[in-house]
């Protein structure tokens, strides 16, 4: 049964957030603090804001500004995340501490006789069981999201491996790793993040096999929903996956 496009919002949006705090609870320096009405996120070991900062989960929503500079304070650069729409006095709040940049994220589902079954027939994809996989996978962000290794070198511990639910996925090609992919259930929900495919192997289909084999384990695995949140110009390959729009959140930063 394909849930409507509000109930695929609301549960997207949940879904998020048990994501985060699974994600954190596995790893020693990341600090997950569920407070009124949003989340304050610390992960100072990978210095990218979706990390550091506020995830706005519900109203009545206050003490933003609190935590806002408890990230900063370490130096760190500072997102806010919320759904748009929902919370004008917290985004009002966050204009005047200076947070004027916009970073659209849209928010997409499939249900389980939605997802279009994409293979390509040269990759060969094997979940990460080791750290010279996990390597692989941070190698192929790193180079994908063009920053250094050791930023996104502890998304990709041997620690994640032991979240329950938690599957990380490479593909290769003649041996060559090329593609990479994370998957993970909560609940009835698989979250898909971390598509990363080397920028002289895009087009031949790689990104999306992977994407569809994670999600496909997920419903395998009990999930009956599966989401994800792009950019707005990756939403179109997802569609082609059968994955549609039902949510936008923004991230709120500084200039």
């Amino acid at each position: 049964m394909v849930p409507s496009p509000t109930t695929a919002a609301d549960r997207l949006h949940a879904a998020l957030s048990k994501t985060f705090e699974g994600l954190f609870s596995a790893v020693d320096d990341a600090s997950f603090e569920r407070r009124i009405g949003h989340v304050r996120l610390l992960f100072p070991s990978v210095p990218i804001r979706i990390f550091n900062g506020v995830l706005v989960e519900s109203e009545p929503c206050s003490g933003v500004a609190d935590s806002i500079r408890e990230v900063e304070e370490r130096g760190l650069s500072c997102g806010l995340q919320l759904r748009v729409e929902r919370h004008p006095q917290v985004e009002e709040e966050a204009a005047r501490l200076g947070f004027t940049e916009r970073e659209p994220m849209p928010g997409m589902t499939v249900a389980p006789d939605e997802l279009v079954d994409v293979r390509a027939p040269d990759l060969e994809i094997a979940r990460a069981d080791d750290e010279e996989a996990l390597l692989e996978a941070a190698r192929l962000a790193a180079i994908v999201w063009e920053t250094r290794l050791e930023r996104v070198r502890p998304l990709f511990a041997p620690v994640i491996l032991e979240i329950p639910g938690m599957s990380v996925y490479v593909g290769r090609v003649d041996r060559e790793a090329v593609t990479t992919a994370i998957g993970y259930r909560t609940d009835k929900e698989v979250a898909l993040f971390n598509v990363a495919t080397l920028p002289k192997r895009r087009r031949q289909g790689y990104g999306a096999s992977i994407s569809a084999h994670a999600v496909r384990a997920g419903f395998e695995d009990g999930a009956d929903l599966a989401w994800l949140q792009t950019s707005p110009m990756g939403e179109s390959v997802y569609r082609r996956l059968g994955f549609r729009h039902v949510e936008m959140h923004v991230l709120l930063h500084r200039r």
